[in-house]
């Protein structure tokens, strides 16, 4: 065996291992890729009118569970700080009001849906309550099982990647 080949042997296996190497940690980025699409949560919010309610829901038709980081609501561009400062705000023709508070680290599960806040009431309190709706935006920051992070708002309906990471002032406290 000549010298050459000596060294030529020698490089060839070091040569497959750093591709094997390589073959290797691409599959592991590809398999956390797919797993972290394979569980990606979407919230979203929205205003509904059903028969005997009406109201803000929300609701996480992803794949996977999201973790509430913070959520937010204003009226008329003013911070609300709970809901009862919504209400107060807001032509509520019943003193009655259904209202659910996301605080940070809630998990919402996949496919799980509900009220945020509304009431149940007549037909003409709910026109009234519709037509006082668009005044009110929420915004939800939400994040996945890898902390990949989403914000949605009520008001455009658009979810955005990575813009969540610092609450906006006058954080939502509930209504406790």
């Amino acid at each position: 065996m000549t010298d050459w080949e000596k060294r030529l042997s020698t490089w060839i296996p070091i040569f497959v291992g750093l591709m094997a190497l390589s073959l290797t940690v691409y599959g592991g980025c590809e398999d956390r890729r797919f797993k972290r699409l394979s569980v990606r949560p979407e919230l979203g919010i929205e205003f509904k009118q059903e028969k005997d309610w009406v109201g803000w829901t929300m609701g996480n038709t992803g794949l996977g569970p999201a973790r509430v980081r913070w959520f937010h609501v204003t009226l008329d561009e003013k911070p609300m700080k709970d809901w009862v400062k919504v209400k107060a705000s807001l032509p509520m023709p019943v003193s009655q009001f259904t209202y659910t508070d996301p605080y940070p680290d809630t998990i919402v599960r996949q496919g799980e849906r509900f009220e945020l806040f509304g009431f149940h009431g007549d037909y003409p309190a709910a026109a009234t309550f519709r037509r006082a709706a668009p005044r009110v935006v929420m915004s939800i920051c939400y994040c996945s099982l890898y902390e990949d992070c989403w914000r949605a708002t009520s008001a455009s309906g658009y979810i955005v990647k990575d813009s969540c990471r610092r609450p906006p002032d006058g954080a939502f406290e509930g209504a406790e």
